[in-house]
């Protein structure tokens, strides 16, 4: 069976002045450069402060120093402690009471 039309021919694509791509001017560079570095600045700035706050008030590292908890804990055991509820009750103006089995530090 043969193809009863001829293929269509389309015409070769010229982009007009409006759709051709505009070449980088020197001051777009400065900005883009600019906002680089200031979003590098910004991390720099809100990692340590981010670290901070999760230190102070969520997780804080300790180290066991003594025997009092000699059956559990022993001397020089490290251990990461959740201040959340406690953090959470100083906001609310609540009394924290820890739960039974809680190490109080």
């Amino acid at each position: 069976m043969e193809p009863t039309s001829a293929p269509q021919q389309y015409a070769p694509f010229t982009p007009s002045p409006e759709t051709s791509p505009n070449k980088p001017s020197a001051t777009s560079g400065i900005l883009h450069f600019l906002r680089s570095i200031s979003g590098t600045v910004g991390l720099l700035i809100a990692a340590p402060l981010l670290a901070l706050f999760l230190t102070a008030h969520v997780f804080q590292p300790y180290e066991v120093d003594g025997a009092s908890m000699e059956t559990t804990l022993q001397n020089t055991d490290r251990l990461i402690v959740f201040k959340l509820p406690k953090t959470i009750s100083n906001i609310t103006g609540s009394d924290y009471t820890p739960h039974r089995w809680d190490i109080i530090v």
